[in-house]
């Protein structure tokens, strides 16, 4: 199985918010419990399986999907997706189906 790197919330890498697509092989479900230490150069945790939320810009509107399976670093947050999650968010963004929810927008400043 491949896994893709998401969004990387890093404290040494802030600001970053474009998509990596830096592969790693896992070889793990999305729900399986795995050992695995952080990719991210000088970082000493370990990827903990987690269900986020994550936010995505489609068409110039803000969406947010709740509980996307993924693999989360205990220390600094980088985030991992398997090639399957990743496919199942793209092909949610292209669709035409209508939110669950709305949930409030506050913009800052």
């Amino acid at each position: 199985m491949v896994a893709r790197r998401v969004y990387d919330k890093s404290p040494r890498n802030p600001g970053h918010n474009s998509v990596r697509t830096d592969a790693t092989k896992v070889g793990h479900s999305d729900t399986a419990r795995i050992e695995m230490k952080c990719s991210i150069q000088g970082c000493s945790g370990d990827y903990v399986s987690k269900r986020i939320n994550q936010s995505f810009n489609r068409d110039s509107h803000l969406v947010v999907i709740d509980g996307i399976p993924a693999l989360v670093c205990d220390i600094c947050g980088d985030v991992i997706f398997s090639a399957e999650t990743t496919k199942a968010v793209e092909v949610l963004l292209e669709s035409t189906i209508k939110p669950s929810e709305h949930v409030p927008l506050y913009r800052f400043g």
